[in-house]
């Protein structure tokens, strides 16, 4: 994935100015070498330089989600796709993808009544969506059936866990949200095999 996104990434550079090319550059490689603070310091002199550079944003976002700061990744996630061109498809999907993962973060906070946290569960479960139109990938179909099952809605929650075992082998979390599904459902006899197929996969891999 984040090579993906490097070579992608990559080809934008004969299109922005020097300075924000340089730190956009370190921003990347920071990124492959897992060093979010730097990526993020360079991120952010890159889109001062350079404020219609969506790819900057759309990658900011993602690291500004690492350190937890939801707010910062929900403006940048919003900024990269008020300037990422339509036809775009990669940056649109990191873009959604990050908008998704702070909303669903924000969904979270302790302060917030139950209308509050399903009206940001469902904006987060649009977002995901959106992105999985453009690419399938199980990590979002992973965040997206958790969110359903959060709001409720538990039907499409499973068959988001069924593409899921369709794409990948032996996923224990994922077998394991199944299980947390089916027992909100008071579906108990469905809920202990889904955990039970869980812990066969963990004892495969311990």
């Amino acid at each position: 994935m984040k090579r993906h996104i490097l070579a992608i990434c990559l080809t934008l550079l004969t299109c922005i100015g020097v300075n924000a090319q340089d730190n956009y550059v370190r921003g990347i490689m920071a990124i492959q070498n897992n060093e979010p603070a730097l990526a993020r310091f360079y991120l952010e002199k890159a889109v001062v330089d350079d404020p219609n550079l969506g790819y900057a944003h759309a990658l900011l976002a993602h690291t500004y989600n690492q350190f937890g700061l939801n707010n910062e990744a929900l403006a940048s996630a919003d900024k990269a796709l008020s300037v990422i061109m339509p036809f775009d498809n990669d940056g649109k999907y990191l873009a959604l993808n990050s908008k998704a993962l702070a909303l669903a973060n924000l969904s979270e906070a302790g302060s917030l009544d139950e209308a509050q946290k399903t009206k940001l569960r469902n904006e987060a479960i649009e977002n995901f969506t959106l992105a999985l139109k453009i690419k399938t990938d199980p990590q979002s179909l992973f965040f997206r059936a958790r969110l359903l099952m959060k709001v409720k809605r538990y039907d499409e929650a499973l068959q988001e866990c069924e593409k899921i075992n369709a794409l990948t082998k032996d996923n224990e979390k994922n077998y394991v949200l199944m299980g947390e599904i089916y027992a909100d459902m008071k579906n108990h006899k469905q809920a202990i095999d889904a955990y039970s197929i869980a812990l066969k996969i963990n004892s495969k891999t311990t």
